[in-house]
């Protein structure tokens, strides 16, 4: 769709953990039934990596729209691109910044290593750094999906063909985003509901700033990532916004009138949208290599 855009992101490092033969290990078992590996390294700079690539990982999954493409690939609204390749830069250069402060420590956790693992130590588990350093990458582009125009000066028949498949993919796929938008929202009001519910004896259950948090940042990202133009959640988006006005954790901790006001107002919320999810069609779409 014009509206939208397909961000590719593959990303990589080489495996820590090896698998060890049952012979190596005493075990009171029959060993066809054992399997056992082993870490190659416990290495802190190694970790940070992996974080940092989780981390992204989240940012853009809060950003980008519920693909139904196969993973790596993401959905990106037209109105994010600019802030999420400032971020896509950010993150690459912080990467590389971290890939080098392990490959720096590389040979010295190899010793550290070896002590540890004593007999399971193998030496060919541990390539060189110039060897290791290339299996670390993080790579993107930015896709889109038409009907090549080439076609049409082969056969306008093909093309037509062709041009109507990817209507009707895009049409049914425009219909996945809004499902997949609407159950995000509804998890977050499910689960603002369920805490602002008084337990037992009035007591009221404690909120956390990160439950405001999180339905802030959805209800500000919401226009942007309507690329279905979804009027019924747009209506349920301001009226969310309203309830969100002004309320915080600690205000509604001590407001118990506000509180059941604000919690009433989700719980109506929460009505629209059980009722639009019970009613939705559903067809997964898959993209297939």
């Amino acid at each position: 769709p014009a509206n939208a855009i397909i961000l590719a992101l593959a990303v990589g490092k080489p495996g820590n953990r090896k698998k060890v033969a049952s012979s190596q290990i005493e075990v009171d078992a029959d060993r066809d039934l054992v399997h056992v590996s082993k870490e190659l390294l416990d290495c802190t700079e190694y970790s940070a990596v992996g974080q940092l690539d989780s981390n992204f990982k989240g940012y853009l999954l809060s950003r980008c729209l519920p693909s139904f493409f196969k993973s790596g690939f993401y959905l990106l609204p037209i109105k994010l691109v600019e802030e999420v390749d400032g971020r896509l830069k950010d993150y690459t250069m912080k990467r590389d910044e971290l890939v080098e402060q392990f490959l720096a420590v590389y040979p010295k956790r190899v010793e550290e290593i070896r002590e540890s693992l004593r007999s399971l130590f193998n030496e060919a588990d541990y390539p060189p750094i110039e060897q290791l350093r290339p299996a670390f990458y993080a790579t993107t582009r930015y896709l889109t999906f038409s009907t090549p125009s080439t076609l049409r000066g082969i056969k306008r028949e093909i093309f037509e063909r062709e041009k109507e498949k990817s209507e009707k993919f895009w049409s049914e796929a425009a219909v996945e985003v809004q499902n997949a938008l609407r159950e995000s929202m509804a998890e977050l009001v499910s689960h603002m509901v369920d805490r602002l519910t008084s337990a037992g004896e009035g007591k009221p259950k404690r909120t956390r700033e990160s439950m405001f948090g999180k339905m802030n940042e959805f209800l500000d990202l919401f226009q942007k990532r309507n690329v279905a133009d979804d009027a019924e959640m747009e209506k349920l988006v301001l009226a969310a916004r309203s309830l969100m006005r002004g309320v915080d954790a600690e205000i509604l901790k001590k407001d118990l009138d506000a509180r059941e006001s604000v919690r009433a107002g989700f719980a109506t919320v929460k009505e629209s949208l059980d009722s639009m999810l019970e009613e939705r069609p559903r067809r997964r779409i898959v993209f297939e290599d």
